[in-house]
């Protein structure tokens, strides 16, 4: 499963309907939507991506109604007034979601900087000879290619 797989599932989770007209939230209800799509995975390999299983949780608690401990329970919460401000609600929890699921991938990137970059000061790479050019490639699409083939690995 490439990145821009993970995102399309993500995308597909962050629109998800709260009204439930795609019907009960489980993980063979989201394989089934992937399919309509054109591809598809196995819930288990949806649930080893941890931003889609964790994506995942935040719709289904937010599809049962937020947080069933509170003191105010589901049966006593009052229904949104305005449906637009229902929408714009759901979108800005949504985009607050993204954020910190971005934020968590920007900690990993710059955790992996801070260890190349040890690591080559250890090795004796100076910083010239990491930021040298790559050399010129004959065809540019087999540059994406060969980049394509070490992503999916």
């Amino acid at each position: 499963m490439r990145d821009n797989d993970v995102g399309r599932v993500l995308d597909l989770l962050n629109s998800w309907p709260l009204d439930r007209s795609y019907g009960k939230l489980t993980w063979d209800r989201l394989v089934e939507r992937l399919g309509e799509s054109g591809r598809t995975w196995s819930r288990q390999t949806l649930c080893v991506k941890t931003e889609i299983a964790e994506a995942f949780q935040r719709l289904k608690q937010a599809l049962r109604g937020g947080d069933d401990n509170s003191p105010q329970g589901p049966a006593d919460r009052e229904p949104p007034m305005d449906p637009a401000l229902d929408l714009l609600q759901r979108k800005l929890e949504n985009q607050r979601a993204e954020n910190e699921q971005l934020k968590r991938v920007l900690r990993g990137h710059e955790e992996r900087f801070i260890r190349y970059q040890y690591n080559a000061q250890r090795h004796g790479v100076s910083i010239d000879e990491l930021a040298m050019p790559l050399p010129p490639s004959p065809d540019p699409s087999s540059v994406a290619e060969r980049m394509n083939k070490r992503i999916v690995q």
